[in-house]
């Protein structure tokens, strides 16, 4: 009996005395040692990893060396790259493999799981809308996705990979026109454009009188783009305010007509005109106005004449040149005379 509680203390003496190198091996990240692989990880090429050993802790100082678990032979190899570096094979495609650090004795102290797949399985590369496209594979390995640049090797304003627009758009614009070109030689779409139009009134002819002429080809060129308009501003004691067809009665004043393009792309190329991203649309927005008036017929009663008074006063202006010509004419001629 006393041989039996001997042996029983001598066992509870030895467990206890590898609790703390148990705990502290479960309590370590191994993965400061196998750097460059993930604990889980799916590799899908050769990868390459540094076996940091100094970074085991005090208490594991005796667990010294790793090696692959014999349970799959030499079946696949991790060869030495020198100084501590390893590329790791995956050609043997073995599913889930183990990366062990063990004792001088062959014990497990702790292992890295990994799975391992003898080529990708990559989809099609797609647009991500701003010039990348992404791809994933289909093993879920470590690599994926990518994401990369697009790029259009043969001018024909597509990407090679994922197909994507590329356009090299340059833009012109003025107050109340946009124009878009394609630098690419091999474009097929070439120019495209936007023109607000609106022209002075006298009522009560409707101040209500803006189109927009967009090129047939521009939703062609911009797939993404939205074109808003027209909207109408009346100034008011000076101050804008919107109005519309339905609630504004027409008055004489200053109107002006408003259209607005959200979604182009290549924001910082139409200069001074781009307002960033509004209302949530991806790309580059641009304001379109034109100001013009709206007369008052009372003015222009007494005349019988129902032209805009910004034409009438014109008409002042020149006949009053010709006026004082003529005068100067008779006066040089008196003089001869």
């Amino acid at each position: 009996m006393k041989k039996r509680l001997l042996a029983l203390a001598l066992c509870l003496v030895l467990v206890s005395s590898l609790l703390p190198i148990t705990a502290a091996a479960e309590a370590y990240d191994f993965g400061s040692v196998f750097v460059g692989l993930e604990n889980g990880g799916v590799y899908c090429e050769d990868v390459q990893f540094e076996l940091h050993l100094e970074n085991y802790p005090a208490e594991l100082s005796g667990f010294d060396h790793f090696r692959i678990s014999p349970d799959y032979g030499t079946d696949w190899v991790i060869t030495s790259d020198g100084d501590g570096k390893y590329t790791l094979h995956v050609s043997a495609g073995i599913e889930h493999p183990y990366i062990m650090i063990t004792c001088n004795d062959g014990e497990v102290i702790e292992a890295l799981r990994i799975t391992l797949k003898n080529g990708h399985n990559w989809s099609a590369w797609t647009s991500n809308g701003d010039g990348t496209h992404s791809r994933t594979c289909g093993n879920g390995c470590v690599d994926s996705p990518q994401t990369e640049f697009c790029a259009d090797y043969n001018a024909d304003c597509k990407c090679d990979d994922c197909g994507a627009s590329m356009h090299i758009w340059r833009y012109t614009t003025t107050e109340n026109s946009l124009t878009a070109e394609c630098g690419n030689s091999g474009c097929t779409i070439g120019e495209v454009s936007v023109k607000l139009n609106a022209h002075s009134v006298t009522l009560p002819d409707s101040p209500f009188n803006a189109t927009l002429e967009v090129s047939e080809n521009f939703k062609e060129a911009f797939p993404n783009a939205q074109v808003t308009g027209p909207k109408y501003v009346y100034f008011e004691s000076g101050n804008p305010v919107e109005v519309t067809r339905d609630s504004f009665t027409p008055k004489a004043g200053q109107y002006q007509a408003q259209a607005y393009i959200d979604g182009l792309p290549g924001g910082g190329e139409i200069a001074a005109r781009a307002v960033g991203n509004e209302d949530g649309i991806a790309g580059t927005h641009v304001d379109l106005w034109v100001d013009y008036t709206a007369a008052d017929p009372a003015i222009t009663a007494q005349t019988g004449d129902n032209r805009p008074i910004e034409l009438m006063m014109a008409s002042v202006l020149v006949f009053s040149a010709l006026a004082a010509a003529a005068f100067v004419l008779d006066g040089k001629r008196k003089y001869r005379q």
